[in-house]
């Protein structure tokens, strides 16, 4: 079978929904396992579950120990996602909001280790997706929180610089994580690159165009490229929310 028409596997799918999370979000994620993601600026966790297409109808179920996981991050933002057969068509919500429905939703004991979960059963009705509830409740419009699509290209090459090797946006960037990360002993946190940067090259930034807007969600695929190139340590080798020279 050749590589196009082989399909994905689960991981891929859920790596391929993660990236269109990031890019929802503006934000870089690691995977911390196979639902599970953290934030590398440390500021968001997510839980991605995938269900197939049951006849335009969608199966998923949460459990107790995923809320646990949650209640165990102290990190401000956490969500839930739930891909409806792939990245075309998913549901973004913040778990505190699942906390809310939980009463409205059939719920079952699983036997063999007494964990408790919730059945999330998606359905388009009259045009609207919905979450299904107990039959006393009226069923949840998810309207507001879809999201989905194709993941978007990298940041394009920069027509507006003269930068002598015709670099993009990303290869005007990299250089100078590498400069902040060297000035502060080779391991920081983002935010603290991103005030480096802004501090020490702000000129430089007012004079790349468009850059200079955008240059905050182009510093996350910078870092990314610097990781693919063996310049930054991979995220599962540095501490929540830092970047760092290998």
């Amino acid at each position: 079978m050749s590589d196009v028409s082989r399909p994905k596997t689960p991981a891929a799918i859920t790596t391929e929904c993660s990236l269109i999370v990031e890019q929802h979000l503006n934000v870089e994620f690691y995977r911390e396992s196979r639902a599970k993601f953290l934030s590398t600026c440390d500021d968001y966790a997510l839980m991605m579950l995938v269900s197939k297409d049951h006849g335009n109808k969608f199966w998923f179920s949460i459990w107790e120990n995923q809320i646990e996981w949650f209640e165990n991050q102290n990190i401000p933002n956490q969500y839930f996602t739930l891909a409806c057969g792939g990245s075309d068509l998913m549901f973004l919500f913040p778990a505190a909001l699942f906390q809310s429905w939980k009463e409205e939703l059939n719920s079952r004991i699983y036997p063999k280790n007494g964990r408790k979960y919730w059945h999330i059963n998606i359905k388009q009705i009259s045009g609207i997706w919905k979450l299904q509830t107990k039959k006393e409740f009226d069923d949840i419009s998810l309207e507001e929180f879809q999201i989905g699509g194709k993941v978007l290209e990298k940041p394009k090459q920069n027509t507006k610089t003269n930068n002598k090797q015709g670099s993009g946006e990303v290869e005007i960037l990299k250089p100078l994580i590498i400069e902040a990360l060297k000035s502060f002993g080779g391991k920081a946190k983002m935010i603290d690159i991103s005030k480096y940067i802004h501090d020490n090259h702000q000129k430089l930034l007012e004079n790349t165009g468009d850059l200079l807007y955008r240059w905050h969600y182009v510093l996350r695929w910078s870092g990314t490229s610097l990781r693919h190139d063996g310049v930054l340590l991979p995220a599962s080798e540095c501490k929540r929310g830092y970047w760092g020279l290998s």
